[in-house]
């Protein structure tokens, strides 16, 4: 991955004067990169965590039961 060519593509999710937002996938096999890449721009990337399938399952049924409450 060239750091220079990924910086500036995330930096154009944002155009003409817009803001924008940037999702990047990491896994433990890439965490070295993301600490290059916060260095190289001097900030640190916020961490979201993906749901866990017991959590999506459960916002599936939640989901469900409030259609069937409203259907």
């Amino acid at each position: 991955l060239e750091l220079d060519s990924y910086i500036h593509r995330i930096g154009r999710t944002g155009r003409a004067g817009h803001d924008g937002q940037a999702i990047s996938l990491v896994t433990g096999e890439d965490i070295m990169t993301l600490y290059a890449i916060e260095e190289r721009i001097g900030t640190m990337i916020p961490e979201a965590k993906l749901p866990t399938d017991q959590e999506l399952a459960e916002q599936k049924e939640q989901s469900n039961a409030w259609i069937q409450a409203h259907a």
